[in-house]
């Protein structure tokens, strides 16, 4: 399973909030404000709404593993572990990894049953809140987009945090809508 940082679920979490099932946005900043706003609500499914569709199994794919450190909690964790993943038809177990195997094609094969995808990122986000170190900084709801440089079908932005702090924020144009493509 490839190796998704911690910044990138947390930054995927600031993004979330005020999606809906409407995806995407019609901007840049407006896809980054519905994200924004969903993580501050907790509106799990929505923030998935405003990640870029071909993003989405690898975001999946990160908070499994997550998972598989919040299951370590005890006897608790690991029995709302296994009933998240039945809840999804899923294997609890992850694929063996085969390095000879095309990128991202394990992940898939184990998300293959998962017939709701969007809820299945809700319930993770859920699930492995208590492992998640949400990063303050890069969480701040008072944070601030600008410098919005949109090159074709791609975008980038910087992020601002209320401490000072700076981070490059990238976008996605797909089928005529804005998409975070952290």
């Amino acid at each position: 399973m490839p190796r998704v940082p911690g910044a990138l679920i947390a930054f995927v979490a600031l993004v979330s909030a005020g999606c809906g099932p409407s995806a995407g946005g019609a901007s840049p900043e407006s896809v980054f404000d519905r994200a924004r706003t969903c993580s501050s609500t907790g509106d799990w499914a929505g923030f998935y709404d405003c990640v870029a569709p071909e993003k989405r199994d690898s975001l999946i794919g990160a908070l499994l593993y997550l998972a598989g450190f919040t299951k370590m909690a005890g006897d608790a964790a690991e029995a709302e572990y296994l009933k998240v993943m039945a809840a999804h038809g899923l294997d609890p177990r992850p694929p063996v990894p085969d390095p000879s195997a095309p990128q991202g094609a394990q992940l898939a094969q184990w998300l293959a049953p998962a017939k709701d995808r969007r809820k299945l990122f809700a319930d993770l986000m859920e699930y492995t809140k208590p492992t998640r170190k949400a990063d303050d900084r890069t969480l701040d709801p008072a944070a601030v987009l600008s410098n919005v440089q949109v090159s074709g079908d791609s975008a980038t932005g910087t992020l601002t945090r209320q401490d000072g702090g700076k981070k490059t924020v990238r976008f996605a144009k797909v089928d005529g809508r804005w998409f975070l493509d952290e």
